[in-house]
């Protein structure tokens, strides 16, 4: 560019017509430190002499100009690309390098459930917070195979402990056993092992015996108070028993903790304990009822207030004397085993027949008034006469005197009963043999 127009080579130079308009549309700057623009496709530098007042332009290719620059701009591009990747895969391979044990470990510890999963194999070793997280884990599996070795331990001197234990001894949880000795799986023909975890009503005979059974245990409990009762429970084979259970909590505060259990088979105590009632209350020849029976029945009749209708027989025999003297004891204890069987056949299952001592009887009435006692008593009158015992080739026979008692608010104590049958039975002997009289008239009646 040159003052003079003329001079000017951008009329010869059209890559440079567009970079003079540009330095003219600038104020035509004279700057000697050089100026670069691009102007459309081209690349244009000028640089300014001052002294001779000229400006020097240089127009190139504005792609070839710039070609080193992109280039490198891609070569940059591509290094940040491979600096991205290169970081990517080493974050990945530190990902895997500290995830890799923690998923070990996840592994490991999901094997605790398994059969043998909490021995010292296969822990993942690792630093930091999971190598921390690994050793404690490590730690606590340790203490749990020593608590659990320790258990066993207990447990199977505990073992050993019931074996020998004559009673039948169980541990039970939520009505569950729990812990089953040896001596009560053979009390109820099972192996430990069956019932060990089997519910508890398996041992009884219905649900119903079963649930009224629970209950009574919880009011004990409740109060304070031991279980102890016996009842009747069921062997596996269907057949039943009568057993004393006696069961304490293991802790009163934690009802969860179980319930010790004590089981004794009581069946021949029991059949003895009834045998020896059966016997203080009954007369051993004539298996009826004797005195003491049947004045504890007569003192419970007159207690009651309800004053039902019930009246007695008092029966003394009559020649049984002749019995014993001619033919001895023992045709004596058959005749009397024969005038119980006689007179037990004249009345009613409610009713008790009972033998006071020697020749003498008495039969209590329930709901029988004093008509009605009268035609029993006749009844067995007749039915004593007519019976004849033969004996060693002699023949006996006996008949019975009976006195008649009604027992009414005229006569409410026992002793006053016992007088007023007295009285009536000796008005009967009185009177001649096989009579029957009433209390209080004691008036004689025929037998026949």
């Amino acid at each position: 560019a040159h003052p003079s127009v003329a001079l000017e080579a951008g009329e010869r130079d059209a890559r440079v017509s567009e970079a003079i308009a540009a330095w003219r549309a600038m104020g035509e700057p004279v700057e000697p430190m050089g100026v670069a623009e691009r102007v459309g496709e081209q690349l244009v530098a000028h640089a300014g002499i001052p002294m001779a007042d000229w400006v020097v332009m240089r127009s190139v290719d504005a792609e070839i100009a710039l070609g080193g620059p992109r280039e490198a701009r891609r070569q940059a591009l591509k290094l940040a690309m491979g600096v991205a990747v290169a970081a990517g895969l080493l974050l990945l391979i530190i990902m895997v390098v500290l995830f890799l044990p923690l998923r070990r470990l996840e592994a490991r510890v999901r094997r605790l459930h398994e059969e043998g999963g909490d021995d010292e194999r296969d822990w993942p070793e690792a630093w930091g917070e999971l190598g921390a997280l690994s050793a404690a884990l490590r730690e606590a599996m340790q203490q749990r195979r020593e608590l659990g070795a320790e258990r066993a331990t207990l447990l199977a001197r505990m073992r050993a402990v019931l074996d020998h234990v004559p009673l039948g001894i169980t541990l039970t949880q939520h009505r569950r056993f729990v812990l089953v000795s040896a001596n009560l799986g053979r009390m109820f023909g099972y192996e430990t092992a069956a019932l060990e975890g089997q519910d508890t009503r398996l041992l009884y005979p219905n649900q119903e015996i079963y649930d009224g059974l629970v209950e009574r245990i919880a009011g004990a409990f409740e109060a304070g108070h031991p279980f102890d009762e016996e009842l009747e429970v069921l062997r596996r084979d269907g057949s039943r028993f009568w057993a004393r259970l006696c069961g304490v909590p293991v802790d009163r505060r934690y009802p969860d903790a179980g319930t010790i259990w004590t089981i004794e088979d009581v069946s021949a105590v029991r059949e003895a304990r009834e045998a020896l009632s059966w016997q203080s209350t009954h007369d051993p020849l004539t298996q009826l009822a004797n005195r003491r029976e049947f004045e504890r029945l007569l003192g419970e009749v007159a207690g009651n207030r309800r004053r039902e209708p019930v009246s007695a027989l008092f029966i003394d025999l009559d020649d049984f004397k002749a019995v014993n003297d001619q033919g001895g004891h023992a045709a004596g204890d058959q005749m009397l085993i024969a005038v119980a069987e006689l007179l037990h056949a004249q009345v009613r299952n409610t009713d008790t027949v009972a033998r006071l001592g020697g020749d003498e009887f008495a039969v209590l009435l329930r709901s029988c008034e004093l008509e009605a006692a009268q035609r029993v008593a006749h009844k067995m009158v007749a039915a004593v006469h007519a019976h004849r015992l033969d004996w060693e080739g002699a023949v006996f026979q006996v008949g019975a005197s009976i006195g008649v008692v009604e027992i009414t608010p005229a006569l409410p104590q026992l002793k006053d009963i016992l007088a007023a049958a007295d009285a009536a039975c000796y008005a009967a002997k009185r009177a001649g043999k096989g009579r029957v009289c009433c209390h209080p008239k004691a008036a004689p009646e025929p037998s026949r």
